[in-house]
């Protein structure tokens, strides 16, 4: 086991002595062989002893909240074993997506992020935070299409050096950045980002209310989060002994310390004092290939010729031949010990998913929205008759309005009602009154708070 002076390894260090220079300068499956060997033993066998199998529900409680309490142990373990697998099988992207029908995988990984660039209603230039950004797949491709500045969080300094080795290729490295930090204490500064997302990533959290705390925190005022998340559906059942043995397995073969249910989702995004825009399940789209077809593995049903290797690939990996090779490997020294361990864990993942998945138990893809409340301002309205008079000198901690009327032969109307004359402007002044009383709360004022006062005939008909 790799040791440093102090004894074994720990944290950041036990990582770097996992992957070490050669390991971390390999992509996919070929790093592998790199690692390692007693420290990768050392982390197989500590991860998987965290998810010994319950006898009842109450003790099966009591094993998850001790899970809770070590998540971020628990997290970096999982994806310093599995970031190579899943880099090798599913790219720089790891997340699920919405499949149409006729519609390469590789595409529809890249609309369903884009999708969730328009939930944000993002706008150039803006300041925007990944929260559980991976490899920064994600990352990179919402910069480039929407235009923004992006901030990765991630707990995971593997993943964070892959990530800023691909940012650098793509050059994209002003445009995107990272921040090695836990994302229930991120250590950002407060009303400093325009936006955030994340996708799939805090589902990993001990507690959707804290994580959700953390970004609001982070948020502008007026700032929108937006999310996919790994939950379970409300068909699941505490109750139900297979329910809840799926979930353990869903758990252990993702690294989850806490799946939680779509409302467990919602009530946590209310409590924090998000206002929620917007709670779907994307898999429940009528018109879609089912999100877990590659996980079959099947050819009986490809969606696209562009997905026949990557069908063909998935299967093999989840194949006994695989596993058995995997094995026959380590064996011989090749791959580093546990590695079959590992390869199995994912290969029961994968068929529970499907299981999940079939009995419409579980979703990849719960989209919840929420903005941050933006406080409302008062309005000033000032009625002035010279267009040198404007409002930029009142406005302070308010929304200011300045209403410049006309007093030619168009302001000269009467308004017979009142019994006023026409050299007043009274009508241009009450049309401009009704477009502040139903438009200024887009600026961020408050309709039911509008101070009017004005200088020469405008004084007079305040």
């Amino acid at each position: 086991m790799a040791c440093d002076a102090n004894g074994p390894l720990t944290g950041v260090s036990r990582s770097f002595g996992l992957h070490g220079r050669r390991s971390a300068n390999r992509r996919g499956i070929l790093a592998m062989p790199m690692k390692d060997p007693d420290t990768h033993k050392f982390l197989v066998d500590e991860y998987l002893s965290h998810w010994t199998p319950s006898v009842d529900n109450q003790e099966a409680q009591n094993d998850r909240l001790t899970r809770r309490a070590s998540y971020a142990i628990i997290t970096k373990q999982y994806y310093d074993l599995v970031t190579d697998i899943y880099e090798h099988t599913l790219g720089t992207h790891f997340h699920f997506c919405c499949i149409r029908p006729g519609v390469p995988l590789s595409v529809a990984v890249s609309v369903h992020e884009q999708f969730l660039v328009e939930q944000l209603g993002l706008q150039d230039g803006q300041r925007v935070v990944d929260i559980g950004c991976g490899v920064g797949g994600p990352a990179r491709e919402i910069a480039r299409y929407a235009s923004v500045a992006v901030v990765g969080v991630n707990i995971s300094e593997y993943q964070l050096h892959r990530a800023a080795r691909y940012t650098a290729a793509a050059n994209l490295q002003d445009q995107v950045t990272f921040n090695r930090a836990d994302f229930m204490q991120t250590g950002l500064e407060s009303d400093s980002f325009d936006a955030a997302y994340s996708i799939e990533g805090t589902s990993y959290a001990p507690s959707l209310q804290g994580v959700y705390s953390e970004i609001f925190r982070i948020l502008k005022a007026g700032g929108t989060f937006a999310a996919y998340e790994l939950a379970l559906t409300d068909i699941y059942n505490d109750d139900n002994p297979e329910h809840r043995k799926i979930r353990h397995a869903l758990e252990e073969g993702m690294g989850i310390t806490n799946l939680c249910t779509m409302s467990e989702a919602i009530e946590a995004m209310k409590a924090v004092g998000f206002e929620l825009k917007n709670a779907e399940d994307l898999a429940c789209s009528p018109d879609q290939i089912p999100w877990y077809y590659l996980l079959t593995g099947s050819l009986r049903v490809i969606n696209s010729i562009w997905d026949i290797r990557r069908l063909i690939h998935m299967a093999f990996l989840r194949s006994r031949v695989a596993r058995g090779m995997v094995g026959a490997f380590e064996s011989a020294g090749i791959l580093p010990p546990g590695s079959q361990k590992i390869v199995n864990t994912l290969a029961r993942v994968g068929d529970m998913l499907v299981k999940a998945g079939e009995m419409k138990l579980f979703t990849p893809m719960f989209l919840i929205v929420g903005k941050k409340p933006q406080e409302e301002l008062p309005c000033v309205a000032k009625a002035a008759k010279d267009p040198l008079y404007g409002g930029c000198n009142s406005a302070a901690d308010s929304i200011a309005v300045s209403v410049n009327f006309r007093l030619g032969p168009l302001g000269f109307l009467e308004y017979p009602d009142a019994g006023i004359t026409g050299n007043y402007g009274i009508q241009n002044q009450l049309l401009a009154l009704r477009w502040v009383q139903e438009e200024i709360s887009t600026f961020g004022g408050d309709p039911d708070k509008v101070l009017l006062f004005g200088q020469s005939s405008g004084g007079m008909d305040s």
